[in-house]
């Protein structure tokens, strides 16, 4: 019993914190939207009622993966609105907790629209008239008679609508996948022969010291762990000096005896002379007892091309041979 109390109190919560508090937000938003839509759509006609139901509920049916593309050509930067919010109000929603929250309430919202929409149709419309009668205001009528009545339905469509916002990754992922000190992705990219992983930086990120070792110790457990791993590719940006991090990286990377390679990005960045006197230090730090240098370098950039046939003939080397090695097991058995 001791060990699991250990074991508990040695967990990581923040997690679990930030998604209950996006959850319970997002269920939030989606309890008075729902309310509002439903409303209004109860009281159009029938072809409004037909287009409002195909666009409300769309979020349900798409795959959460294009929702959250959608979302982020909206909200981006470089998007019209996007733009407006940023310039004109200071308001930035890719890769905040705002992303995260409206990416949960989009995809949730439709479970209470369908749910507040279903318990208001089926109330007892004499209660309304009642009402009426009565000389209640409108805005009474509906939180005094109308949601209490459908009270059960709203209830329900409350708790499906908590569950599929706590729930909720592809969206939120697309949209607020990489919020420093809060979540962080780790991307895939699977190709015929092998897969390329893509784990979090932490070089020189806007973000605390702390983070930048959360960082560092999530990509070193991976690495730790029981996996097939056949090459890693350390990048540096050359126009600085290594960090801390980077070294302790280097290193651990050595000691594990793991293949890699270091590359040095943005080379295009530094003239001649620069280039040759930062390669030069990067050369220098890990040497052996002759001399020779221990890490293999390559500059590299996106701009005009450099290290990129390089890198694809690693890329290319590797997974043949361990296509080849997967073949020679399979003649094995």
């Amino acid at each position: 019993m001791d060990a699991v109390v250990e074991i508990l109190k040695g967990l990581d919560y923040s997690p679990l914190y930030v998604s209950l508090k996006t959850g319970i937000v997002a269920t939030i938003f989606s309890f008075f939207l729902g309310l509002f839509a439903a409303r209004r759509v109860i009281k159009a006609g029938p072809k409004v009622k037909a287009i409002a139901d195909g666009i409300l509920t769309l979020p349900m049916v798409l795959p959460p993966t294009a929702a959250g593309f959608f979302l982020l050509l909206l909200f981006s930067r470089r998007r019209p609105f996007g733009i407006l919010l940023y310039e004109q109000f200071g308001i930035k929603v890719v890769q905040t907790w705002a992303g995260c929250i409206i990416a949960a309430t989009v995809i949730a919202f439709p479970l209470m629209y369908r749910n507040a929409r279903a318990a208001f149709e089926q109330i007892d419309v004499n209660l309304i008239h009642a009402a009426r009668t009565l000389g209640m205001p409108e805005y009474k009528i509906f939180w005094k008679v109308a949601v209490p009545s459908a009270g059960p339905g709203l209830v329900a469509g409350t708790i499906l609508t908590f569950a599929r916002a706590l729930g909720e990754y592809g969206a939120t992922s697309m949209l607020a996948g990489n919020i420093p000190g809060k979540t962080g992705t780790i991307n895939f990219y699977s190709l015929k022969e092998c897969r390329l992983v893509d784990l979090p930086g932490y070089g020189y990120a806007k973000v605390s010291h702390a983070e930048k070792l959360r960082w560092a110790e999530l990509v070193e457990g991976y690495l730790a762990s029981d996996r097939n791993i056949q090459f890693v590719v350390q990048i540096i940006d050359i126009r600085h000096k290594p960090t801390e991090n980077d070294l302790h990286m280097i290193e651990f990377l050595m000691e594990s005896r793991f293949p890699f390679a270091v590359v040095v990005t943005k080379s295009d960045k530094l003239n001649k002379t620069q280039r040759a006197k930062q390669l030069a230090y990067f050369d220098e730090l890990f040497r052996d007892e002759n001399g020779e240098s221990l890490v293999h370098y390559i500059p590299f950039s996106s701009v005009n091309g450099e290290g990129v046939d390089v890198m694809k003939q690693i890329i290319q080397s590797i997974a043949q041979a361990h296509t080849a090695q997967l073949q020679a097991q399979a003649q094995q058995e």
